[in-house]
């Protein structure tokens, strides 16, 4: 097998994952001009205080985490199952499966709305940020239980139902 055809192999979208790269950039570049437009384009990361980049950064990952891993987003991926569609289908399919691809897009959406319409954006990103704190909190609690030998773990009363664990 030579080069050419692994990579094709291992690579069966890349025409559609170009596309959708250029798509990415159009976006971007249309949104960097509304923002100068509008005079709201930060002239450095000095612009946004250290609590706006926190929030953004946290609703970044809330909602990225619930589309692409949680039972609850299951729905928007069934919109685009892996096996159809073609090579823009199985490239969309796997954008809505990756919370690395799907995250850069969902942080580039959040931080538009926010500069653009932060009257608008503040209060849904607000608590998509405060959810995705809480669930910070709740994998660090996880993390330091596990590193408690069981014979020293009680268990609580009124616990979470097993499903939510």
């Amino acid at each position: 097998m030579d080069a050419g055809t692994k990579h094709a192999d291992h690579y069966p979208s890349a025409g559609a994952n170009f596309l959708f790269s250029m798509l990415f950039l159009t976006l971007v570049a249309g949104s960097w001009g509304a923002l100068e437009a509008f005079g709201r384009l930060p002239q450095s990361l000095d612009d946004l205080a250290p609590w706006e980049m926190a929030i953004l950064a946290l609703a970044v990952f809330r909602f990225t985490r619930v589309i692409t891993k949680e039972e609850v987003g299951e729905w928007i991926r069934a919109l685009f199952p892996p096996e159809k569609g073609g090579a823009l289908g199985r490239t969309a399919a796997s954008l809505v499966r990756c919370p690395w691809c799907f995250g850069v897009w969902v942080a580039w959406l959040f931080t538009t709305a926010y500069l653009l319409i932060p009257y608008v954006a503040v209060f849904p990103l607000l608590v998509i940020a405060v959810a995705g704190a809480a669930v910070a909190v709740h994998t660090a609690v996880g993390a330091l239980r596990a590193m408690i030998p069981p014979s020293q773990v009680q268990e609580e009363r009124g616990s979470v139902p097993n499903a939510c664990r």
